[in-house]
C-alpha cells in the first residue's frame, strides 16, 4: 500500500474519543493492522482477516474471546459478514481493506450486494467507515457500481470529494 493511503488510512482510524477500531483486511494479518495505532490499547482494536490462502488461521485467531477472526474462505461473503457484525461495536471506526481485492473473489454484483448490506450494519452502529478501492484495477462499470454505495471519496493526498 502506497504510504499516502497508509497515512489518510491511519488519520481516518485515530479515535476522537473511545471509539474502538476495527481493520477488515484481505491483505494484511491483524499484528500488521494494529501495528498502525499502537497507542490504541489492544481492548479497542478488533480484525477481521481474510484469509487468501497466504497466512494461517492460526495467524489471524487468538483462540476464544479473540477480537482477532479469521475467515478462511475470501470467497465467503456471508462468513465475512457475520464475521464483522460479530466484532462491530456502536461508534466504532472501521477499515475495510480492500474491496479491489474483494472483487479477486467475488463478481461485481455479489459484491454490491455485500456491500449495501454491510453499509446498513455500520450506519444502525453509528460506525465511521472507510473502503480501500483503487479505481484503475476496474472496468468502469464497476467502478460505477461500487462507489454509488459511498457518500464521499478519500483520494491519496487526503483530498475529500463528495458523492453529494
Amino acid at each position: 500500500m502506497d504510504d499516502r493511503v497508509e497515512d489518510v488510512c491511519r488519520r481516518a482510524l485515530e479515535p476522537d474519543g473511545g471509539e474502538s477500531v476495527l481493520w477488515v483486511s484481505y491483505t494484511e494479518s491483524p499484528a500488521e493492522c494494529f501495528a498502525q495505532l499502537p497507542a490504541l490499547s489492544d481492548d479497542r482494536k478488533a480484525a477481521v482477516s481474510v484469509n487468501s490462502g497466504t497466512r494461517s488461521a492460526a495467524t489471524a485467531s487468538n483462540g476464544p474471546g479473540s477480537r482477532n477472526v479469521a475467515v478462511a474462505d475470501p470467497n465467503d461473503l456471508t462468513g465475512l459478514g457475520i464475521a464483522i457484525t460479530d466484532q462491530l461495536e456502536p461508534g466504532m471506526n472501521v477499515c475495510f481493506d480492500s474491496v479491489t481485492t474483494m472483487l479477486q473473489y467475488a463478481e461485481t454484483k455479489r459484491a454490491y450486494t455485500f456491500l449495501n448490506s454491510l453499509l446498513g450494519h455500520l450506519w444502525n452502529a453509528n460506525a465511521t467507515a472507510h473502503f480501500h478501492f483503487n479505481p484503475d484495477a476496474h472496468d468502469p462499470e464497476t467502478v460505477a457500481a461500487i462507489t454509488s454505495l459511498f457518500d464521499a471519496c478519500i483520494e491519496a493526498d487526503g483530498t475529500v470529494r463528495s458523492r453529494a
